[in-house]
């Protein structure tokens, strides 16, 4: 998946599960969310 499908999918998740809307929670679900493709170099997050 692509970085940008990584943020949605863990920012509708976290709300969905959680039940929250908090920006700082959505924030956290989205730095977590870049985490696999933090080794891969053609990714966003591994340049």
């Amino acid at each position: 998946m692509m970085s940008l499908t990584h943020a949605v999918f863990a920012v509708t998740a976290s709300s969905l599960t959680l039940g929250t809307a908090s920006p700082w929670v959505l924030m956290v679900a989205v730095m977590g969310s870049q985490l696999p493709d933090c080794d891969t170099s053609t990714s966003y997050p591994g340049r």
